[in-house]
């Protein structure tokens, strides 16, 4: 089949990658002319540089024969005289008030409209859907359909189609997910999706759900938010009881609750906050659409609440344990991505430290990230720093460590795992290290031994017990 992509985000170029290993044919079309030049370099490092997805670049490159990528809308207009899906792939953030920001979205269907009405020279022959793969409100697909009508453009059908991937293990959920959710009102659409995840085809670990498209809107945003109440969860309950029990463990206790299978694994980790692109985001939309209706979102609201005070406690708890406190003191910050196996720093943890570090005095923070090039780090520290506070881009971690007092981790990197180490050869005491992800809690103890007072999430504050 031929496909288009509006977006080459993480979402739209991560799922183009996968159809075109399916043996679609795609075309990805941006604005962004430097993404677009990454992203169709065919150079590894290039591709990793702009977008790091573990598998990716590997399949742009092996599939580069079915994939074109392009700045110029006019091969748009080309595609689309034989292009049987349209997959709008734009970003919606969320605005101030928890409402969704739609203008990319709505600029993006304004243009795809007139192109669509005017195809086979306005005959508009072939069947065509438009497939909302943006995470966009629940009524969405109603005004979808509206401007497709105003503008004229017939033989089009409207679907959700909504995506449930993972930062970082995204190529995995492309190719094998979890679902496949497909909402339509028409049988002429369902057939085009089913013959275009035709390569699922009898796949039993892998659901199909054919709903409405209101309902697979629905089911994407209330998806988002049980995984993010479960997060707040365990943040807000679990890792309080830690802190306030000095005799209680998070680990034990983790164990102990999660060997029910009714309550199972996931989520059920500490953390100093959640960040990304979606979660918080689509529990404010859920929130914000549902006051619309008159509806109560006490508990929505709430969850979104212990997110903020998660990091609001944390961080006062690490400038009250510094060492000389934050004013004039000299920083790391070890992660900067919101998680690990990406490079996105979006509504991440690791600027908000940077942030409050500059705002309460700090002369240094010297920033570290396995994750993010070097190019891309030394942009952040140049824009980042100020008369007061100096921002330093490192290239490990012993680099960021060495010459500071006070140490927070903030991405879950598995090379954090073997910190302790760095911090007895590159760390000299008085030195404070906030742990802010739990990543060396197996280390707490004997650190203490060494000279470090260690702070961290789900764990009371250790003071140095070498005399």
């Amino acid at each position: 089949m031929q496909l288009v992509f509006i977006g080459s985000g993480f979402v739209g170029t991560t799922t183009a990658a996968a159809m075109a290993s399916f043996g679609h044919d795609v075309l990805l079309y941006d604005i962004n002319e430097a993404r677009v030049a990454s992203l169709s370099s065919r150079n590894r490092k290039t591709i990793d540089a702009c977008l790091f997805e573990n598998g990716l670049a590997d399949l742009l490159i092996e599939h580069s024969d079915r994939i074109t990528f392009t700045t110029d809308y006019t091969l748009v207009e080309q595609t689309l005289e034989s292009a049987e899906a349209v997959f709008i792939c734009v970003p919606t953030p969320s605005r101030e008030d928890g409402s969704t920001e739609m203008s990319y979205y709505q600029s993006a269907l304004k243009k795809l409209a007139g192109a669509l009405a005017s195809r086979n020279s306005g005959k508009q022959k072939n069947r065509v859907v438009i497939i909302n793969k943006s995470t966009v409100p629940v009524d969405t697909a109603k005004y979808t359909q509206e401007q497709l009508d105003k503008a004229g453009a017939k033989n089009v059908g409207v679907v959700a189609n909504p995506e449930f991937l993972v930062e970082g293990r995204a190529i995995e959920g492309n190719l094998q997910p979890t679902r496949i959710v497909v909402g339509a009102t028409s049988p002429k659409d369902f057939a085009i999706m089913r013959r275009m995840y035709a390569h699922f085809e009898g796949n039993n670990d892998i659901p199909y759900i054919e709903v409405n498209p209101f309902e697979a809107a629905a089911g994407k945003l209330l998806a988002n938010y049980l995984l993010f109440s479960r997060l707040m969860l365990c943040y807000d309950v679990m890792g309080r009881v830690s802190e306030q029990f000095n005799d209680v463990t998070f680990e034990a206790v983790r164990k102990i609750v999660c060997s029910d299978p009714r309550i199972g694994f996931w989520g059920f980790y500490d953390s100093i906050y959640a960040g990304g692109s979606c979660l918080e985001k689509d529990a404010k939309s859920l929130a914000h659409q549902l006051e619309v209706t008159k509806a109560n979102t006490d508990l929505v609201r709430a969850s979104i609440g212990s997110n903020r005070r998660q990091i609001e406690l944390f961080l006062a708890r690490v400038k009250k344990a510094m060492p000389q406190g934050a004013k004039g003191a000299s920083v790391a910050v070890l992660g900067l991505a919101f998680k690990r196996d990406t490079n996105d720093i979006r509504n991440s943890a690791g600027p908000m430290v940077v942030d409050c570090m500059r705002r309460h005095g700090a002369a240094e923070v010297r920033v570290y990230d396995p994750g993010v090039d070097m190019v891309s780090l030394e942009a952040y520290a140049k824009e980042t720093s100020t008369k007061r506070t100096r921002v330093i881009a490192c290239r490990t971690a012993a680099d960021a460590v060495r010459g500071t007092s006070t140490s927070v981790i903030t991405t879950d990197w598995p090379e954090f795992q073997k910190l302790a180490s760095v911090f007895v050869k590159a760390a000299r005491a008085p030195y404070l290290i906030a742990d802010g992800r739990r990543m060396i809690a197996a280390d707490y103890q004997a650190l203490t031994k060494k000279g470090f007072t260690v702070l961290a999430v789900g764990s009371p504050l250790y003071r140095p017990t070498k005399k």
